[in-house]
């Protein structure tokens, strides 16, 4: 019982995750720029971990469509040979 509660919750979780990502992206990406221009490639900035952790999302969300298109891609490319090895 308590595990369905933990799954559940990670799920409501995950959802939110997105939405907060989806709404803020421009704005987290140009907060981390700032921190750019302020700080060396080697420097420590010191930033806020959400601001991580949802940039980290948003490359994961990125790498997960980018999957899907490649995997479309491939799929359009198989029915083609089998539409020309028909005729």
């Amino acid at each position: 019982m308590a595990a369905s509660r933990v799954i559940g919750t990670a799920g409501r979780l995950q959802s939110q995750r997105c939405k907060m990502i989806d709404s803020n992206e421009k704005a987290i990406l140009k907060r981390l720029r700032l921190h750019e221009m302020d700080h060396p490639p080697e420097g420590w900035p010191a930033i806020q971990m959400k601001y991580l952790t949802l940039l980290l999302n948003i490359i994961e969300r990125e790498e997960a469509i980018s999957l899907d298109r490649k995997t479309r891609i491939r799929q359009l490319q198989s029915d083609i040979r089998e539409q020309r090895s028909f005729f």
